[in-house]
């Protein structure tokens, strides 16, 4: 196998794993992760390779924070309706529209 074979390889057995953690993580620990990211390409210490793999990690830490808040939102519009709908009977419970 070739040297460029081999490093593929491995990216992808990385790309692998850090998908899993990411999956892992809750929203605070997402946005945790993509400061720290930041601060290391910041600091400007490492090379371009691994600036553009941090970048890319980053970017799917972001997205799975976002669909995190995602979730959340579609919860509470599902806990906004049923509340509406509890008021909307309460309030036809309590007043009389039959013209009796």
């Amino acid at each position: 196998m070739t040297a460029k074979r081999e490093l593929s390889k491995c990216k992808n057995e990385v790309k692998k794993s850090t998908l899993i953690k990411i999956k892992k993580m809750t929203f605070e620990e997402a946005l945790s992760h993509v400061e720290k990211i930041v601060s290391e390409l910041d600091r400007g210490e490492i090379s371009l390779e691994e600036s553009l793999l941090k970048y890319r990690e980053a970017m799917q830490v972001l997205k799975h924070a976002s669909g995190l808040l995602d979730e959340v939102k579609e919860e509470l519009k599902l806990i906004d309706e049923s509340n509406e709908t509890v008021r909307l009977r309460d309030y036809f419970i309590r007043h009389d529209f039959s013209g009796d």
